[in-house]
């Protein structure tokens, strides 16, 4: 379900951190109902709201019938997604976190590109090239090292900066724990 905020204040809550607050107008939901993915965020009620739900059933068949509308639609939740919870989760990157710049910062996380992963598949390996940094928006990463597991990454982590930044070979490898 989307959620529509009629009256009220609600915190948005990713990996235990407060992300943005929403208030009267505002709404929650829709990359879950547009992208048909578990939620990104855990809204929680700072003081008594009232809300309006659509179903996704019935989100759906609406924008089958206007496929305009759906692509417009679209592109404005992709657009909150970035700004409200990845650019939060860039801002953590220390190498990022010095970012005053929202125009770079939009840049930065205008060119990141959704990947989903399966418990057990392997992301990158320890040893080969690599030309991308990895945000982990939810899920448990495992890190090995030379085949040992060494560390459990979360939501809001992040890798492959080393290799992207001095250009060298991957330090560990990344393996789905989730999906």
């Amino acid at each position: 379900e989307m959620y529509f905020i009629s009256r009220g204040k609600l915190s948005v809550i990713v990996s235990g951190t407060l992300v943005h607050v929403l208030t009267d107008g505002n709404f929650f939901g829709e990359v879950a109902l547009l992208y048909d993915t578990p939620r990104t965020a855990t809204i929680v009620a700072d003081i008594d709201s009232h809300l309006f739900s659509l179903k996704n059933s019935e989100f759906k068949k609406i924008m089958d019938r206007y496929p305009l509308e759906a692509a417009w639609t679209r592109e404005i939740a992709t657009s909150r997604f970035r700004k409200h919870v990845l650019q939060d989760i860039v801002k953590k990157v220390p190498m990022f976190r010095h970012l005053q710049n929202e125009e770079v910062l939009a840049k930065i996380v205008n060119q990141l590109q959704p990947r989903g992963y399966h418990k057990g598949d392997v992301i990158v390996r320890e040893g080969e090239g690599g030309e991308e940094m990895y945000f982990i928006s939810r899920g448990e990463l495992v890190i090995s090292v030379n085949g040992a597991e060494v560390h459990t990454m979360k939501d809001g982590g992040f890798f492959g900066e080393i290799a992207l930044v001095y250009d060298t070979p991957r330090t560990a490898t990344i393996t789905a724990k989730t999906q």
